[in-house]
């Protein structure tokens, strides 16, 4: 009675059997049931140079061989494709297309112009970017430029009277003015009230 052992895939424990104990044995480590390999198995052959081998199947063989040489074939001995060339038609160019001309506006009916006063530039009574107006009261004119932060003030004739400025980091949003000529500007979401 000879004494083999090998290792349980399941602890790794020592594993020991006899070829009168059968093909299977029992982990006394962790009690799982275990085949012995076909390798260690009583009558199995082996090779001078190490486990035996299992014989192939001859059908997988065939198979495969068979797949290998119509490969092979349908690769080498299928015709090439014509080569085909196409003349491109040249591009032509795009006509010309005029736009037409934008209709002069009509002189407007029944308005004239009532007061015209400042001129562009940076100074006092100038604009740059002026885009909101307001009227107090008084008839005060409140001018707020988008880009600058500057308000000017202006009186009813269009003479300059003062001007002051609101966060110059931001663009002046909305200008209005009361009948007390409270200036009202709007920056960064904010409402801010000026004495105008």
């Amino acid at each position: 009675m000879t004494l083999k052992t090998f290792n349980c895939p399941a602890c790794s424990g020592p594993l020991e059997y006899t070829r009168e104990a059968g093909q299977v044995v029992t982990c006394r480590f962790c009690g799982q049931s275990v085949m012995v390999p076909e390798r260690m198995q009583p009558g199995a052959a082996r090779s001078p140079g190490g486990p035996a081998r299992r014989p192939r199947p001859l059908l997988l063989t065939l198979a495969v061989g068979i797949l290998v040489v119509v490969g092979v074939s349908v690769f080498f001995l299928m015709p090439a494709a014509p080569e085909v060339s196409v003349p491109l038609p040249s591009p032509t160019p795009d006509p010309v297309v005029e736009m037409p001309s934008m209709p002069s506006a009509p002189a407007p009916e029944g308005f004239r112009v009532v007061l015209a006063f400042g001129e562009e530039g940076i100074g006092p009574g100038r604009f740059e970017d002026a885009r909101h107006l307001a009227v107090d009261g008084d008839g005060y004119i409140y001018v707020g430029e988008y880009s600058g932060g500057r308000i000017q003030r202006f009186d009813a004739e269009g003479a300059f009277q003062t001007q002051w400025l609101v966060d110059p980091e931001m663009p002046l949003r909305g200008l209005a003015a009361d009948r007390q000529g409270v200036v009202y500007a709007v920056q960064r979401g904010e409402i801010k009230r000026y004495q105008g």
